[in-house]
């Protein structure tokens, strides 16, 4: 489907409208290409509900209706301005990180920056940004050649040469992995039956290992971010990464109960880096392929960068969020996607 999209574009708006039918003998679709429409539906919640009964043959079971709403509410507060800010200064970090990374590996010349593949740079970059601001992790881009030597240590999630004792993965890999093979690990440990588990666990080890894993890993961060924000006497105020938003939340809640518990906090975690992850990966893989064909846009967007800081610092570690981030307009215009956003949110 998703190659049909690319191959159509926008020829069958062009020919039935901003609004038309798509009628099979099983189902009818109703496509909408027209902005203010899409913006209409996917905000009427109770007019337009989501066709969560599509996702039945899977046990990852969406929500709707006021379990919706309950994790709406516990969640939802932990996107501010605090969390923004802390993923601008971990991008900052993990791009200049990045960058010295590429100059040391990939230039036969100092005054050169050759590089034949970034894919798996950019998968490290996100998850990597994404750790520091959702979790609270900070990865250095350059995996370490140590090990952890306890599970105990801080240094678990820490990208190192060999995982943790305890575990099959590392924290990065782990969710690497995992969102490459989610279909693979979703089958094995959600929809297989147990009794087939074992006779095939030597052909899906590695699927196994990785829901361990990375449940795990989801735990331990429960547990460590519980003790460092109770110790910090934090409040949803004070809480900048996402899992302290969420543990805010609940700590406010009058009821326990009325909280998320930990299995949801878990769940939404897994939803907050796989998607996260995935679409901040896609997003800058697309970016750099259309920028390298196009020279005019690389140097539109080089110009409205020097615009935008031409009187800040040198180091962009010392570039303030709420002064600069605004006046980028130019980036955001290139990082935006508009028209498949509106085609995948039309079938919605």
């Amino acid at each position: 489907m998703n190659n049909f999209r690319w191959r159509i574009k926008n020829r069958q708006v062009k020919r039935y409208g901003g609004v038309y039918l798509v009628v099979t003998s099983k189902t009818v679709t109703c496509c909408v290409a027209d902005a203010a429409v899409v913006s209409q539906i996917v905000n009427a919640r109770n007019e337009f509900p989501k066709p969560i009964w599509q996702y039945s043959p899977f046990p990852c079971l969406p929500c709707e209706d006021k379990e919706w709403a309950h994790h709406r509410r516990h969640t939802a507060t932990t996107f501010n301005e605090r969390n923004n800010e802390l993923v601008w200064k971990e991008s900052i970090r993990q791009a200049t990180e990045m960058l010295h990374y590429w100059r040391q590996t990939a230039s036969p010349r100092p005054d050169t920056l050759a590089l034949n593949d970034i894919s798996e740079d950019i998968v490290q970059f996100s998850l990597n940004v994404i750790s520091g601001a959702g979790f609270g992790v900070q990865i250095p881009f350059k995996p370490s050649l140590s090990r952890a030597n306890s599970p105990n240590d801080a240094d678990i999630f820490q990208d190192t040469a060999c995982p943790p004792p305890g575990f099959d993965f590392t924290f990065r890999s782990v969710v690497a992995y995992t969102d490459v093979k989610i279909r693979t690990v979703v089958f094995a440990n959600l929809m297989l039956p147990r009794w087939l588990r074992r006779p095939l666990a030597p052909f899906l080890r590695r699927a196994f290992a990785a829901h361990r894993d990375l449940e795990n890993y989801m735990k331990r961060l429960i547990e460590t971010g519980s003790a460092s924000f109770a110790g910090a006497h934090g409040t949803k105020e004070t809480a900048s990464n996402l899992i302290h938003g969420m543990l805010a939340s609940r700590a406010d809640a009058a009821d326990k109960a009325k909280g998320l518990s930990d299995r949801e906090i878990i769940s939404n975690m897994h939803i907050f880096t796989l998607a996260g992850h995935g679409t901040t990966e896609t997003s800058l893989k697309y970016a750099f392929v259309l920028l390298a064909l196009s020279p005019r846009v690389q140097e539109w967007l080089r110009q409205g960068i020097l615009d935008a800081v031409g009187n800040e610092p040198a180091d962009p570690a010392q570039w303030d969020y709420a002064a600069v981030f605004p006046k980028l307009v130019t980036p955001l215009c290139v990082m935006v996607c508009s028209p498949q956003a509106s085609r995948a949110l039309s079938r919605s």
